[in-house]
């Protein structure tokens, strides 16, 4: 009987002992990530804010163009 309770003893020190090295291990992955996401982000804000310079400077020369005409169809 003593022998089962320290046999349940042991694994249940391993199991902790594991448990905690898999939390370090996942901390530090979440921390990586965090870094990834947010390098990820700041390229996603980039891109946006250069779409928009670009995008908007061609779009207002389209609407100059066409602003008195009738394009549909041309």
């Amino acid at each position: 009987m003593g022998n089962i309770i320290l046999l349940y003893q042991i694994v249940i020190v391993i199991l902790l002992v594991v448990g905690f090295l898999m939390s370090l291990s996942l901390r530090d992955y979440y921390r990586e990530l965090g870094i990834m996401m947010q390098v990820i982000e700041g390229i996603d804000k980039e891109r946006i804010r250069l779409q928009e310079k670009y995008e908007g400077g061609s779009s207002e020369v389209v609407f100059h163009k066409y602003e008195g005409e009738d394009y549909v169809g041309k």
